[in-house]
């Protein structure tokens, strides 16, 4: 009796493929939002002029909540859980300006 491996058919395999995709169908990620183009384009630009990480500025964490609440204020900006009154105080003027921009107002 032989004792090797299991070396199932192509055609099982393609099967097993298929059910696959049928219980595990590949997701497409979202297309980005004006909105959160612009909050990452703006992140990013201030972890390059820091030489930081662009999560160290604000965590995306952040941006989704800014992006679903959209504060007007930095008193709603303290609200936020994602973002500490260190970076309020320094980011969160641009964040409403960014916010507000994409309301269609001018800040």
């Amino acid at each position: 009796m032989n004792c090797g491996t299991f070396r199932p058919s192509y055609r099982f395999r393609d099967r097993i493929q298929n059910l696959r995709g049928q219980l595990f169908p590949k997701v497409r990620p979202k297309e980005k939002s004006t909105e959160r183009k612009n909050l990452e384009n703006w992140r990013n630009s201030q972890a390059l002029a820091a030489d930081v990480k662009p999560g160290d500025v604000i965590s995306d964490e952040a941006i989704e909540q800014l992006i679903s609440r959209k504060p007007s204020t930095t008193d709603q900006l303290e609200k936020l859980t994602h973002l500490n009154s260190f970076k309020i105080a320094r980011y969160g003027d641009d964040l409403i300006r960014i916010l507000s921009n994409e309301n269609g107002t001018k800040a």
